[in-house]
């Protein structure tokens, strides 16, 4: 890859965020699609329609499917043997600012405190750009993601005692329900949910947009998990709320977790909410530079922490 030059990177991060703002990706029509089928109320059944309508039109159009690109994430899967010579941060900065240029994305990054805009959509650690190496690899992978910021305001994070979890996850229920009545009428529903569960406040955080960028609909490798995710979609769509919270069976899309082993004196939980116009896009750049679309990214595995032959209660379960 040492002949990748910077603008070619650039103009490649560039097709990357706009194609990100107008095309959702097929998992989420096919959830929104299956919504609509099982959904009995008919204001919010014509909701979720006008929903799928709008995706239509984006692309067709060429068009953003969303006004607001909400805040702007990016992971990277970096191959430590691509060699890449051109500067992968710096390409994905000035792809936002030339996406923005364009009238892809609308600039809404402000400064934290004085709340001036910098007109580029870009800012201080803002897009948010995640890197993880990936031993011996010769390719780079990149995902971009427009993470809805009515649905940001009212994501939450806590931090369970052991008593307040439950003996099958009651306590990280609760507290995921308790998030979903809150946001009553301040964003953008029905959402994805991502949850974090684990280690520190950091970490879940993080581990909770990993879950938001698992393909809509998808169920976690785990079924203790899984089980989890199934019964908090249920549950969260049987209080009624319904798309845009005017009522209705249709609540949330889905619900994924992601989790990471924790101290023995807490649990730190994020519930992270993503609006219905799930944007996401991925990459992968070949050793030879040849860019293909990936239908689905390839997000960070535990399975490497994992002793050989598995963990003492999983071994126990096998004799």
């Amino acid at each position: 890859m040492e002949n990748i030059t910077q603008e070619f990177l650039i103009k490649t991060l560039t097709d990357l965020w706009k194609r990100c703002t107008v095309n959702l990706p097929e998992s989420v029509i096919k959830v929104m699609e299956k919504a609509s089928q099982s959904e009995t109320y008919p204001p919010a059944k014509s909701q979720i329609e006008a929903m799928i309508e709008n995706a239509r039109k984006a692309t067709k159009l060429g068009l953003p499917a969303c006004q607001s690109p909400g805040s702007l994430i990016s992971y990277v899967r970096y191959g430590t043997g691509a060699g890449i010579k051109a500067d992968i941060y710096k390409a994905i900065v000035e792809g936002v600012r030339r996406a923005t240029n364009e009238g892809f994305i609308r600039p809404s990054m402000v400064h934290p405190i004085t709340r001036e805009n910098t007109f580029d959509g870009t800012g201080d650690y803002m897009p948010v750009i995640d890197v993880d190496l990936v031993l011996g690899a010769d390719d780079v992978e990149i995902t971009v993601m427009m993470k809805g910021f009515g649905a940001e305001n009212v994501s939450d994070l806590v931090v369970l005692l052991p008593t307040e979890v439950g003996p099958n996850g009651e306590g990280i229920k609760k507290f995921v329900l308790d998030t979903l009545l809150r946001a009553r009428g301040q964003a953008c529903s029905p959402f994805k949910v991502g949850i974090g569960i684990g280690s520190t406040i950091d970490c879940v955080a993080r581990l909770s947009r990993f879950a938001l960028m698992r393909p809509w609909g998808e169920r976690h490798i785990e079924p203790i998990y899984a089980k989890l995710e199934t019964e908090l979609l249920n549950a969260i769509n049987k209080l009624g709320l319904g798309p845009m919270y005017l009522s209705g069976d249709t609540t949330v899309f889905d619900v994924a977790i992601e989790a990471s082993f924790t101290h023995v004196v807490g649990l730190a939980v994020a519930c992270n909410l993503q609006c219905w116009c799930g944007r996401q896009a991925t990459i992968k750049i070949a050793a030879n530079g040849e860019v293909k679309e990936v239908p689905r990214p390839t997000l960070p595995s535990p399975q490497p922490w994992r002793p050989v032959g598995g963990w003492p209660w999983e071994r126990k379960k096998s004799s």
